[in-house]
């Protein structure tokens, strides 16, 4: 077709026509600076006609206009030229995914498992947000696609995936009228509970997911009856294979996700899109699939058509203004020629005549009526430069300029206003001298200024700042997304979710995600260049709280745990928000006894505990004949009585009870003293019935490691004191035998058999995580 006038819109050319619209390559007139494009969708005439079907048109685009994703083509403005309706959309430069599979099995090839996955979790993303989508006042909009297929996902030659039709499908299902064709070649996409009339949530959508991925591996259509009715009735009956029975290179991970979203029963199938998602990223980053490795394989499989699309961005370049549509379109009989015969059905773009040269070009452009605004405007747009070899984004083109914007009359901005027809004609402005001049000079002024500017700039900027082109990016989705603040390396960050955030440089960086009744989430995320990586972060409802005050010992090494967790010490007085309930509240520091207590929590109520801790070590009296004199490692401790303090169960000790009196020469009784006999507590020295000397060699050692958890050490029901680690430097020393050693921490317990040999370090290693449990 030739160039064709559309009110303010050039349309270039006819992408597609199906039962419900069809869809033009167009531009704004009178913008050279644009050098992007957009899609524009008309109704087609005999729904025009249907009031019931245009009004559920018009508010199912009210909705789909919200979804801005970088999964789902973006609506720009819903308006009414004329009697055409028409829909302004992104316009993608590829292929949709139906294509890419008529072009691979003319190739007698695969899309790849890698592709394959990557382009369902991309389309997984799109629906999830879709999905989670809601109002203004925080009720579930509970959108469904209902019509996911081949057809309605759009591939560019960048490697980005786009979900298209948004709420059509759904408006054209509503209707009153059965509408011939809307439905067709689209029951093989459909779900179970959809083929049989019975009420649809998102995981409609996820079924249609599932379908369209294991037709993507295996390149055969899943569900393909003779007619209509047969294909409804594999549907409803929905035995799926696995896709490794036709493609033996899937993986069994990858058949029990795609089976996993093709379950009869929706109660049995991925219950989200999200989950889906999840799963699919982590094969498909697995596996090597990403937007490069996409936009590769197109360029190599689409070689002539990308070739194809750079040479008519290059004609179509030259149109900018109405003269050059007329010139283009009238033959040298002065007539106008409306779309050639090999274009398709011809469909009118007029109610009456085309406009003709002498008709002012913006009255005619004023004849359009805004029925609802998306938030056009150029400056939002992205320019896509489509290069062999280069992906270039170019952001903040200039806005549409007044001869464009003037002609264009905006009902709503918020998408409440209802769809009132109204017609906009500016005025002509009036022209005056004194307006050059002074235009004029405040032009030389202003160019005076910014070269001026540019020049100290040039000598202040540091060219070590320039941003690097290496950058990273994050896509960032927060459910719930209502009242989120963002925070990014501790800088907030302001727009809408999903936020992408551009220009990350390569490294970790950190997210926070925190909104009111939440909790706050902390996620680390590695970026490297010139990759976009999505990041969901899943906010939790806040726990009812209370507050522990304590006041901490100053004790080297000290610990203060709380339901087993270590908490930050940096106070003298720290304050602990926790959860309503019982709290285990500890406190561990080396040579101490571990202080435990367990605390009731009430909501906003404030606990306040000061923790005492004991040195370890076991107390002994020692007794005996009068006048006997006792050393404890040759040290003189004085006559019997005596009582020792504190002796460290970790070090063995040499005891010493002596006797000059009675004439009878010295009397002398001396033992190694450690564990089991420190826990005595009474020990006598009778010289007349000298009890079994204990001699060094009697005794071993016990090494134990329990992993990054501590547990308390009893020994044959004795709290020793000590805590796990017991290390190889600092072993304790039991004398030979069978022992029952207890580990304690909370409400748990755990209990180890271990023999003893004199003379020998036994090493005993057991990984035992600990969580406490009220």
């Amino acid at each position: 077709m030739k160039p064709l006038l559309f009110g303010k819109y050039c349309l270039l050319e006819r992408i597609s026509v199906g039962g419900m619209a069809e869809v033009f390559r167009a531009k704004p007139l009178n913008t050279p600076e644009f050098k992007g494009y957009l899609a524009l969708k008309r109704i087609l005439p005999h729904l025009a006609e249907d009031d019931e079907f245009i009004t559920m048109f018009v508010d199912e685009a009210r909705l789909t206009v919200q979804l801005q994703h970088p999964n789902i083509v973006r609506i720009y403005e819903l308006g009414q030229f004329q009697t055409s309706y028409y829909i302004l959309m992104e316009f993608i430069a590829g292929k949709d995914v139906l294509t890419l599979q008529k072009r691979v099995r003319k190739r007698k090839e695969t899309i790849g498992i890698a592709n394959s996955l990557y382009i369902a979790q991309r389309i997984a993303e799109g629906l999830d947000f879709a999905h989670r989508k809601t109002g203004e006042n925080g009720q579930p909009l509970n959108i469904i696609h209902r019509d996911i297929s081949p057809q309605n996902v759009l591939v560019d030659y960048l490697g980005d995936v786009k979900v298209i039709d948004f709420g059509i499908a759904k408006a054209a299902v509503q209707s009153s009228r059965t509408q011939v064709g809307v439905l067709k070649g689209k029951m093989g996409y459909m779900s179970p509970e959809q083929v049989q009339g019975l009420p649809l949530d998102h995981r409609s959508d996820v079924f249609a997911i599932g379908t369209v991925l294991w037709e993507m591996l295996t390149n055969k259509r899943l569900f393909n009856g003779e007619n209509e009715f047969e294909t409804m009735r594999l549907v409803k009956a929905c035995e799926v294979p696995a896709p490794s029975e036709l493609n033996p290179e899937i993986p069994p991970e990858i058949d029990q996700i795609v089976l996993g979203a093709l379950q009869s029963d929706r109660e049995q199938r991925y219950q989200s899109a999200g989950h889906l998602a999840q799963d699919l990223q982590v094969w498909a980053a697995h596996l090597g699939g990403n937007a490069d490795r996409l936009s590769n394989w197109m360029r190599e499989v689409f070689a002539e058509d990308l070739e194809e699309e750079l040479e008519k961005r290059e004609e179509y370049g030259l149109i900018n203004t109405a003269e050059d549509v007329r010139r283009l379109s009238l033959p040298a009989s002065g007539h106008f020629d409306m779309p050639d015969e090999d274009d398709g059905p011809k469909t009118e773009i007029w109610a009456g005549e085309p406009p003709s040269p002498a008709q002012d070009d913006v009255a005619f452009g004023a004849e359009h009526t805004v029925v609802q605004a998306g938030g056009f405007d150029i400056s939002q747009l992205d320019l896509i430069e489509i290069e062999d070899n280069v992906r270039e984004l170019k952001k903040g083109p200039p806005p549409l300029p007044a001869s464009v914007t003037g002609a264009h009359q905006r009902i709503s901005s918020d998408f409440s206003a209802e769809g009132t027809k109204r017609t906009f004609v500016p005025e002509e402005p009036k022209k005056d001298k004194r307006v050059y001049f002074l235009g004029a000079a405040a032009l030389v002024l202003f160019f005076t200024f910014c070269v001026a500017t540019a020049a100290l700039l040039f000598q202040l900027v540091d060219k070590d700042e320039t941003p690097s082109v290496d950058a990273g990016s994050v896509i960032l989705s927060v459910t719930p997304s209502e009242n989120v603040e963002i925070l990014l390396n501790s800088v907030k960050q302001t727009g809408e979710l999903p936020l992408r955030i551009d220009y990350l440089g390569e490294g970790v960086h950190v997210v926070e995600a925190s909104a009111p009744g939440f909790e706050t989430a902390k996620v680390e995320v590695e970026v490297k260049p010139d990759t976009v990586i999505p990041l969901a972060i899943e906010l939790k409802p806040a726990l009812k709280e209370g507050t522990i005050q304590t006041k901490i010992p100053t004790l080297t090494g000290l610990k203060v745990w709380v339901n087993g967790e270590e908490r930050d010490t940096n106070d003298v007085e720290p304050a602990f928000k926790m959860p309503v309930g019982v709290v285990l509240f500890e406190v561990t520091a080396p040579d101490w006894k571990p202080f435990r207590a367990f605390l009731e929590v009430e909501e906003g109520a404030e606990i306040s505990v000061e923790p005492r801790l004991e040195p370890v070590g076991f107390d002994l009296n020692i007794e005996g004949e009068q006048n006997s004199v006792v050393r404890l490692d040759s040290k003189r401790l004085g006559v019997v009585p005596v009582k020792i303090d504190k002796l460290n169960p970790l070090d063995l000790h040499t005891l010493e009870v002596t006797n000059r009196g009675g004439g009878e020469g010295v009397s002398r009784w001396e033992n190694f003293v450690g564990l089991p006999l420190l826990a005595e507590e009474t020990l006598v020295a009778d010289f007349n019935k000298p009890r079994e000397v204990k001699k060094k060699r009697d005794y071993g050692a016990l090494v134990l490691d329990t992993g990054k958890d501590w547990w308390s050490v009893w020994v044959e029901g004795v709290d020793t004191g000590l805590i796990t680690p017991i290390t190889k430097d600092r072993s304790l020393p039991l004398l030979e035998g069978k022992y029952t050693i207890r580990l304690k921490r909370g409400y748990q317990e755990e209990t180890l058999e271990i023999q003893v040999v004199g003379g020998e370090t036994l090493e005993i290693a057991k990984d035992l995580p600990f969580q406490y449990k009220p």
